[in-house]
């Protein structure tokens, strides 16, 4: 029989929050001190993996088979239920990791959740009530109240003997795990299993095509991530687990999608309030980018009065958008325009690996955590979810453009064929082409490649209706879940960082509508234009049409901007040279005697006779520093 309770009633379950500035304290220090000095976790006759315990900002977590205990001693952790330990090496005030225990479960988050009924985004809050509801229902009725947010969640339930796994239903906060005959072991960061485990040729060869890994679960061999909304069942008696199928968010069928503007804008309106209905009081801050995602942010926040974070190249929208509503702008642009970007500590730095090509995870979060607000938002996902950057693109042919100023394009066409798709991820996804390698692709690892990319297919195969739900599906696993999402996973170990477009009811209500009401900003537009009317008078960076112009109107000075940039960017020198080609040559040179000789012997004369893609070698530097501790620099 379940005890019914009071959450906060001091006669009832005696909740316990694992304060990392106080009661992890004494643990950290006497752990860190010990693998500083190189002390095993165990004490025996035989060799124990060598998990990295010591990787900073990170955490590891092991199920030790009954068999281990039996010859080794488990020497003291953060955490020890059993056969079960934990360690963290997160900085003490860490906003992303959060420990909650009752005499019925302990409950670790790794990031920020909240709970569809919730009138608060405040993390401890939520992760409290998800505990009661987990001590008064059942563990499986318990996650289905999550409403939203980028997640791990590990719970140790104590009467069954068994640990239960799961993330966010995008999969985006990267979970990894490894099984030997020792256990089962997962940590918020790959690289901890680098000593236990051997990297994986295959894999390193589909970072430096795509500059991330859009197909293997790691770059590791053995070690996976967890999929989107996966949950595994370990046994803590015998260590084995039990995997469930990935989570897919399936599209309704085109007749009961939502087929007209107003009543689109009104459900995503209902959605948008329900979020902001959490929001409390505090320090707000807003991400800037050049698309509508900041404005939509800005707009909402407006009485919080939020400051405008300043990055890169946005001060045209952050400065319209101040000056609109009265707000200060925090300029950083320090790093971006600093000659030498830093990429020591690469590992730590950014749980997703992606190349240094993508600037942004790896610099932004050193700007960000000098101003610290309570709440950071950020646009992940904006124009994915209510935009159609996934599965509406313009193309150059004069047919195509024509079609979409005239709002004649095709929409809700019939699936492919499989092969299409395939190839589609094969040679997408910011591919360098086979033929630019040097070798590195070979018959053997493009038939993984291909493998990898029909693996993501037949886990996506039931989540569309039509052509476009499919590609929405597809580059929603691999390009947001792999690539976009570094930057706000990578700024959660310093503030709390809230995505409000990954809030389930908001995905939901945008995935009810119609695609010919997302694609081309026809949503966008017409949501600015209802519901913040000045909003809709900013032109949207580098399309050169505002919300307030009529729909025909709009696509033409979009179709034009993109005619444009298309002809300046073959005059400039393009996005591949933005690396000075001298200095990169010099560096793969310098980092010559730890990139592996296999890739060396593929690409080695073609960079003496710097005959090499800048992109390939930027992710050659990358790859490198992963592997690399010692500091280097890409100098841009």
């Amino acid at each position: 029989m379940r005890l019914q309770h009071d959450l906060f009633s001091s006669s009832a379950y005696d909740f316990r929050l694992f304060d990392l500035n106080n009661q992890y304290r004494n643990n950290q220090q006497a752990a860190a001190g010990a693998r500083v000095r190189g002390r095993r976790l165990f004490r025996g006759r035989f060799p124990i993996p060598q998990f990295n315990y010591s990787l900073p900002n990170s955490f590891f977590i092991s199920v030790w088979k009954p068999q281990v205990l039996q010859l080794h001693q488990l020497s003291t952790e953060d955490y020890q239920f059993e056969n079960l330990s934990v360690s963290s090496n997160y900085d003490k005030d860490n906003h992303s990791w959060n420990v909650l225990e009752n005499p019925a479960y302990t409950i670790i988050l790794d990031g920020y959740l909240y709970l569809k009924d919730s009138s608060t985004l405040d993390i401890k809050v939520n992760l409290a009530r998800l505990l009661n509801e987990m001590s008064v229902s059942t563990i499986e009725k318990a996650l289905q109240k999550i409403g939203g947010g980028m997640f791990n969640l590990v719970i140790v339930d104590k009467k069954w003997q068994r640990l239960i796994i799961t993330c966010d239903r995008l999969g985006c906060m990267p979970l990894f795990f490894m099984e030997d005959n020792d256990g089962f072991h997962i940590s918020g960061n790959q690289f901890a299993f680098k000593e236990a485990t051997s990297v994986n040729n295959a894999a390193s060869v589909e970072f430096l095509k795509y500059g991330f890994l859009p197909f293997s679960p790691s770059v590791f061999d053995n070690v996976q991530r967890l999929l989107p909304g996966q949950i595994l069942n370990v046994s803590l008696e015998h260590a084995d687990v039990r995997k469930s199928g990935v989570h897919v968010r399936e599209f309704k069928p085109l007749a009961h999608r939502i087929t007209t503007l107003k009543a689109a804008s009104e459900a995503l309106h209902e959605a948008y309030k329900h979020f902001l209905d959490r929001l409390g009081e505090g320090q707000y801050a807003v991400q800037m980018d050049t698309g509508y995602e900041s404005n939509l942010l800005t707009g909402w926040f407006r009485k919080k009065r939020p400051k405008l974070i300043e990055l890169g190249e946005t001060e045209d929208n952050s400065s319209q958008l101040a000056q609109l509503f009265n707000l200060d702008v925090m300029k950083d642009k320090s790093a971006a325009d600093n000659a030498t970007l830093s990429v020591s500590g690469l590992a730590e730095r950014s749980r997703i690996m992606t190349s240094l090509e993508n600037l942004y995870p790896i610099w932004t979060q050193e700007v960000i955590q000098r101003h610290r607000p309570d709440f950071y938002f950020h646009t992940f996902m904006g124009d994915v979810v209510v935009g159609s950057s996934h599965f509406h693109a313009l193309r150059a042919s004069k047919n195509s453009l024509k079609k979409f100023v005239l709002e004649k394009e095709r929409l809700n066409r019939k699936i492919h064929k499989v092969s299409d798709y395939q190839h589609f991820l094969y040679n997408g996804l910011n591919a360098i082409p086979d033929e630019e390698l040097h070798g590195l692709v070979d018959k053997s690892r493009e038939v993984w490649l291909l493998n990898g990319a029909r693996s993501v297919l037949e886990m996506n195969r039931n989540a569309g209706q039509v052509h476009e739900d499919f590609l929405e599906a597809l580059q929603n696993y691999t390009l947001s879940r792999c690539l976009y999402a570094a930057e706000p996973v990578a700024l959660s170990r310093y503030m709390a960082c809230i995505c409000p477009f990954t809030d389930y009811e908001i995905i939901q209500t945008c995935y009810d509508i119609d695609k010919k009401i997302r694609a081309g900003d026809k949503l966008y537009n017409h949501y600015l234009r209802t519901h913040f009317r000045k909003l809709s008078r900013l032109r949207k960076a580098g399309y050169g049409g505002r919300p307030s112009d009529s729909d025909s109107t709009y696509r033409l000075k979009r179709a034009t901007r993109f005619v444009l940039g298309k002809a300046l960017n073959r005059i400039s020198s393009g996005e591949k040279d933005k690396f000075d080609k001298k200095e990169l040559v010099r560096l793969v040179s310098e980092l010559s005697d730890r990139i592996p000789a296999w890739i060396l012997d593929a690409i080695g004369s073609a960079v003496e006779q710097e005959k090499l893609d800048n992109r390939l070698m930027v992710r050659l530097v990358s790859l490198s520093s992963y592997m690399e501790s010692q500091p280097q620099s890409v100098i841009v």
